[in-house]
C-alpha cells in the first residue's frame, strides 16, 4: 500500500494540497480509493513510512477532521469501541471549562472534538461540538449534581467511623 502511495507522488515531495491536485484530475471512485489508501497506509505501515510520508499523512488526517472520524468509525474497529456516556452534557461542560480556562493555552477545540468523539458516542459534528466545547462551561446547577454524586469518604487518608 505504501508502495502505491510512493507511487502517486513519485519522486515529489508528499504534501496534502500536492496529493488533492493529483486526485482532482481522477475520476471520483479512484479519488475514494487514494483518500482510502492513504488512510489505510497510516493505520497499518506507519512505522515504515519515512518522516515525510508520516507527516503528511498526519496532515491528510487533520485537513478534513469530520472525514478522518467518519472514515475511522465507519471502517474500523475504532467505531465498535466507543463508550457510551451517562450524561454526556455535563462532561463536555467540564472538558470545555477545563480545556478553556488557561488563558496562556488556546486549545484546537475541533482536535479536542474529533478525540471526544473517538472515545465517546456522540450524534454531533466535529465542528458543532468543537463549538459547544469552546462555549459551554458547567452551570451552579452542575455543581450542585456533581457535588450530591461525590462521597466525601473516599478521600486518601480518610479514616472511616468506628462503628462498636
Amino acid at each position: 500500500m505504501y508502495e502505491e502511495l510512493r507511487a502517486l507522488f513519485g519522486k515529489e515531495k508528499p504534501s496534502v494540497s500536492k496529493f488533492e491536485t493529483i486526485l482532482s484530475e481522477l475520476p471520483p471512485v479512484r479519488r475514494l480509493y487514494y483518500h482510502r489508501l492513504a488512510y489505510k497506509v497510516a493505520l497499518c505501515e506507519w512505522e515504515y513510512l519515512t518522516v515525510r510520508y508520516q507527516l503528511f499523512l498526519t496532515h491528510f488526517f487533520t485537513r478534513d477532521w469530520q472525514r478522518t472520524l467518519d472514515y475511522l468509525l465507519e471502517n474500523t474497529v475504532l467505531g465498535t469501541l466507543q463508550f457510551e456516556l451517562q450524561e454526556p452534557d455535563i462532561i463536555q461542560r467540564f472538558i470545555g471549562q477545563m480545556e478553556s480556562s488557561n488563558p496562556y493555552h488556546k486549545p484546537s477545540f475541533v482536535h479536542l472534538s474529533f478525540s471526544y468523539q473517538l472515545a465517546f458516542k456522540c450524534k454531533n459534528s466535529v465542528e458543532y461540538l468543537g463549538d459547544k466545547l469552546r462555549t459551554q462551561t458547567l452551570t451552579a446547577e452542575d455543581l450542585i449534581w456533581l457535588n450530591d454524586k461525590t462521597l466525601i469518604t473516599n478521600e486518601p487518608g480518610h479514616v472511616p467511623p468506628r462503628v462498636k
